[in-house]
């Protein structure tokens, strides 16, 4: 979750109740907010969605087209740019702190650090049409908070947003957006220190571009709403910008699914949504919204939870027995199980692994590919529980991708002093409670064990490798005690 932070005064009660914990700090104001509502990374976005609760008229957000000469020539890293302009009837000095920030926060969570959204925002009155966004192997400009001009290469090499974002770009295939004059901005890398945004400031463009083409457009949506916000007139060059939307939202399937009837207009009004004949017709800055469950949600928050009364509801149930051998057993010598994530992080894998099968556009780079076996994710969560009072017993069942997916059976036992019967008893209480042949070899190939403290074989149908955990794995996730693992895999 992204933090807003303010020293204006907020209403942290209603913040809780629609889902955004609040807290009063020693210099403000703490709120935050969940990552479906990049609307509301901003503060002028919070007070818009406190107002409209507490009945204010929802305001209209809308743009008039702007003419003006753009030309987009193929950027294969980058292939979509929205472009639009603000003008305020004043300059707003107070304005530019929010501007960055919520640029900022943008990059961060909705934008996934610059890799599908990448923002702009620069003074109009320094740039002169046409504007062209194209693909250029090398050039030449001031990037913004230097005083000297600088190639492409140096800027990767050598400014602090091309040391961070190098990464995003194509060598030799670089997005540049540029004026008559020259360059504007090196996205998702940095802009042109001329036409850097100052607290005189009147007419902003901005520029939004990225991997994405609805992200992009939505990113726009919302900032030019902030500038309306703040009293400016905003034009657009793509007259899809600025676009109430219409959803299906069936009043039955809502009343079913809320277990009541429900006054829709009046809920969803607090939110500045129409309704009305089955359809909600959405504000462009709400990028959320996606079906009629949303805005069953939606409707139940402006509810109240609170308001809702429990009913009774009866659900039947039928028993039947863990299919999956080992279970039982388990659970009969004590052990806990556990669950962890499927998820993981590649670079942690990588290191004991051969391999790790990673997955498009993770969320988080802390989850970015399949786990490949259990080991890291038990050693995770005893590294997390290591004050826990000795002797530590857990098991879990889960799904493993090595090459493919499978289960895979894993338990570990932590505890001081450590003996190889410790763990080598239940393999083989396993085989005796499952009535199943068991082979037992010495040593095993797993990189995770002392060898001279290891065995693998097979119990049934199922490979087993079980040992001690060499004591540098286990200082890799500050554990000081000895740790015995197994894993099963049920193929």
């Amino acid at each position: 979750m992204a933090i807003v932070k303010t020293t204006e005064p907020v209403d942290i009660e209603l913040l809780n109740k629609l889902g955004f914990p609040a807290e009063e700090t020693d210099g403000g104001y703490e709120i935050e907010i969940t990552p479906d509502r990049p609307d509301l990374l901003s503060i002028t976005g919070i007070k818009r969605m406190l107002s409209l609760y507490k009945g204010e008229a929802p305001k209209k957000y809308s743009a008039s087209p702007w003419d003006i000469e753009f030309h987009v020539k193929g950027v294969s890293s980058r292939p979509y740019i929205e472009i639009g302009l603000a003008t305020l009837p004043n300059s707003n000095p107070s304005l530019i702190e929010e501007l960055i920030d919520i640029q900022e926060k943008i990059h961060e969570t909705f934008g996934r650090k610059r890799k599908k959204i990448a923002i702009g925002i620069h003074d109009f009155s320094k740039i002169v049409p046409p504007i062209y966004y194209e693909e250029v192997s090398d050039i030449s400009f001031v990037p913004l908070g230097w005083d000297r001009e600088a190639s492409i290469e140096e800027i990767l090499n050598e400014h602090e947003k091309g040391k961070l974002y190098g990464h995003l770009v194509v060598p030799g295939k670089y997005p540049i957006l540029k004026d008559s004059q020259g360059v504007l901005s090196f996205p998702p890398i940095i802009n042109s220190e001329r036409t850097k945004i100052t607290s005189e400031t009147k007419e902003f463009f901005i520029d939004v571009t990225g991997t994405n083409e609805h992200a992009v457009l939505q990113t726009l949506n919302i900032l030019l709403s902030l500038f309306i916000d703040h009293g400016a007139q905003v034009k657009v060059h793509n007259i899809r910008a600025m676009q109430y939307y219409p959803v299906e939202a069936p009043k039955e399937k809502i009343f079913q699914l809320a277990g009541m009837d429900l006054p829709l207009k009046e809920l969803l009004k607090k939110s500045g949504i129409e309704y009305g004949d089955n359809i909600a017709i959405i504000p462009p800055y709400r990028v959320d919204m996606l079906d009629w469950t949303d805005i069953s949600e939606e409707a139940l928050i402006n509810y109240g939870y609170e308001n809702i009364e429990p009913q009774e509801f009866h659900i039947p149930g039928y028993g039947k027995k863990n299919k999956e051998p080992f279970i039982d057993t388990f659970v009969r010598m004590g052990f806990l199980e556990v669950k962890t994530w499927f998820l993981g992080d590649k670079k942690l894998f990588q290191e004991y692994y051969l391999n790790v099968q990673e997955i498009e556009n993770p969320l988080t780079e802390q989850f970015n590919s399949l786990r490949p076996g259990l080991e890291i994710p038990l050693l995770e969560l005893e590294s997390k529980n290591k004050r826990e009072p000795f002797p530590h017993e857990i098991f879990e069942l889960g799904k493993v991708y090595n090459e493919r997916e499978y289960l895979q059976l894993g338990f570990l036992i932590a505890k001081d002093p450590l003996k190889i019967e410790d763990y080598m008893s239940v393999i083989k209480t396993l085989a005796e409670q499952e009535k199943l042949p068991i082979k037992i070899l010495e040593g095993s190939n797993s990189g995770f064990f002392i060898p001279e403290l290891s065995f693998s074989g097979t119990i049934g149908g199922y490979e087993f490798r079980v040992g001690a955990i060499k004591r540098e794995i286990l200082d890799r996730f500050g554990i000081d005690y000895p740790v015995a693992l197994g894993v099963i895999d049920l193929k």
